[in-house]
């Protein structure tokens, strides 16, 4: 996979976001979407060797269109300036934890982390009792993910009621998502070595995507 080259070429799409500019493009977008394909195909094979519920995923679960939904949005610029990987337990239409690499070339916005965004209320809550329980354990997930850090940035700024307000542990119940992040680069991307070194960087993320499905999975049994 030539990153190099799809970097660039969403590089040129951020500035020329509209439907002359991609026609004009779309065989060389057609081929580095294949070979992203083919990457992402890979990367999953790898995955699902160190976290078994991503066994069974196809590229299709796990990678969207280019294609932007304009219909209820003020920005009507048709296509997104941005790729990403997104693997979770299920897919990407299912509401379960998983590992995501996203590359956004045009503001130099790469990262990659594993966890979870927008959880339902009970699946919310669910995460926020486990948590409750073992404590501890849920740091040391944290702590596992060496060189990731925790994403405070949708966290609510006040305590959230019937959550312990106080303790050393208290401040992880202002969490609405729970994903753990690294930022990286476009060296990284470009680095002989890259999908190797993605791998080993996701691994330090399974114990905490793991721990984090266990507890969404306990509340979906619950409303069966």
């Amino acid at each position: 996979m030539d990153f190099g080259a799809l970097i660039e070429f969403y590089k040129e799409l951020a500035c020329n976001n509209d439907k002359v500019w991609f026609d004009a493009n779309k065989a060389r977008y057609k081929a580095l979407r294949a070979d992203f394909d083919s990457f992402a195909e890979r990367t999953i094979a790898k995955m699902a060797e160190l976290d078994p519920d991503l066994k069974g995923l196809t590229v299709a679960n796990c990678t969207y269109r280019i294609y932007r939904d304009i219909r209820f949005s003020p920005d009507k610029t048709p296509y997104k300036t941005f790729i990403g990987l997104w693997m979770p337990k299920g897919g990407k239409k299912g509401p379960y934890a998983g590992y995501y690499l996203h590359i956004q070339p045009h503001d130099n916005t790469y990262f990659m982390g594993g966890g979870s965004y927008m959880l339902a209320k009970p699946l919310l809550n669910s995460v926020r009792e486990d948590i409750m329980c073992n404590p501890a354990e849920f740091a040391a997930r944290i702590k596992a993910a060496k060189g990731f850090e925790l994403d405070w940035e949708s966290a609510l700024k006040k305590q959230p009621s019937d959550w312990p307000a106080s303790g050393e542990y208290a401040s992880y119940f202002r969490l609405k998502d729970f994903f753990v992040m690294k930022r990286i680069d476009a060296a990284y991307l470009c680095d002989a070595d890259f999908e190797k070194r993605l791998v080993a960087d996701f691994s330090r993320c399974v114990p905490f995507v793991r721990g984090l499905n266990r507890a969404i999975s306990y509340a979906l049994e619950q409303e069966e």
